[in-house]
This record gives C-alpha cells, structure tokens and sequence, in this order.
C-alpha cells in the first residue's frame, strides 16, 4: 500500500523511542511513502524550531534529521500540482495543499497530525489522522 505523508506526520513518527526507526511507525510499516519537494524544508524547519523553542536537544534534532534521510520517500515535483492547489486556495493553504493534491492525483491516503488540514480535506481525499 502507498501513502501521502505530510510533515506533521513526519515529525510525530520521527519524534518516536530511540528504540524504534521512523520506517517501523505502525502508520507507514510496509508501506511507500509519496511526497512533494517541499517535505524536505518542512521536516528541517520542524525540527529547527524543536531545537529552537527547546522542546528538543541538538542531539536529538540530529537523530531526527538521520531517521528522516533514512527514510525512503518518493518526492514529486510541484509543478503539475500547482493548478490543482490553485484551486484548493478557498480551504487549504497552499503549503498543505501539495500533499492533498498528491493525494488526490495518487488515489491514496494522506497521514497527517494537523487536525486543521486532517478537517479541511476530510472530503477531499482519504485521510489518516496520527493522534
């Protein structure tokens, strides 16, 4: 099975035990994760004001961002997305709009933890929201 993740949904599963890797997350176990471009910025601006409001230490945030390059996720390009998240302009920033138009194109679920975008998209496409 195949997934959109967004950020959030990055970060919660990034944030788990030591113990465990991003990749083992019950969310995404066994499945490919699709992307746009922009879920590499987003996961390193997370993780930057996880340090910054120190919520997470330096070696922490370093443990994330190698978990997260570990991670095999399928990235796509913004450009034939763009028209789509044009018109999601009325709900949806378009920042949140990417993923929900990959979603969309791909007919596949989309993992979040952003219970406004979780809302906004509801009948959009098919949504996981990791509580």
């Amino acid at each position: 099975m195949s997934v959109v993740a967004d950020s959030s949904a990055i970060i919660r599963m990034l944030a788990v035990s030591s113990a465990l890797t991003a990749a083992s997350h019950p969310a995404i176990d066994g499945h490919d994760i699709h992307a746009p471009h922009l879920i590499d910025p987003e996961v390193v601006n997370a993780v930057r004001r996880l340090v910054f409001s120190r919520r997470n230490s330096l070696d922490d945030a370093e443990l994330m961002l190698d978990r997260f390059v570990g991670l095999d996720v399928i990235r796509y390009p913004h450009a034939s997305l763009i028209e789509r998240v044009w018109n999601l302009r009325d709900i949806i920033v378009p920042y949140d709009a990417l993923y929900v138009a990959l979603a969309e194109r791909l007919r596949i679920p989309l993992i979040t933890a952003d219970h406004r975008l979780a809302r906004a998209a509801e009948n959009l496409c098919e949504i996981q929201l990791l509580e």
